[in-house]
């Protein structure tokens, strides 16, 4: 859910994770529900691949409503994201 997505508090990140007593790990689990939730997963992976990943992300929690291939095709645009390349990724299925 979008409510653990944000960053960390500016407490927390100052007070923990600065100074390395605390690892801020993200992991992607997309679940059946919403059906567009393993294409989106796999669009940012596919923005990895450009160095890209946390912009991607970023892009695709703030626009739930907007995962269609289309879509993600045109925010990894909006990134600057090489499209060719990108296309090709998602159409492969690289990051299944």
């Amino acid at each position: 859910g979008r409510r653990f997505d944000g960053e960390p508090s500016p407490r927390v990140k100052r007070g923990w994770i600065a100074p390395g007593r605390l690892r801020y790990v993200v992991r992607d689990l997309p679940l059946a529900f919403p059906p567009r939730a393993q294409k989106a997963s796999e669009a940012s992976h596919c923005a990895a691949d450009q160095g890209r990943y946390w912009e991607m992300r970023d892009v695709l929690v703030q626009n739930q409503q907007k995962l269609d291939p289309e879509s993600l095709v045109a925010h990894a645009k909006g990134l600057g994201l090489a499209e060719a390349p990108f296309r090709k990724c998602l159409d492969e299925g690289r990051h299944a």
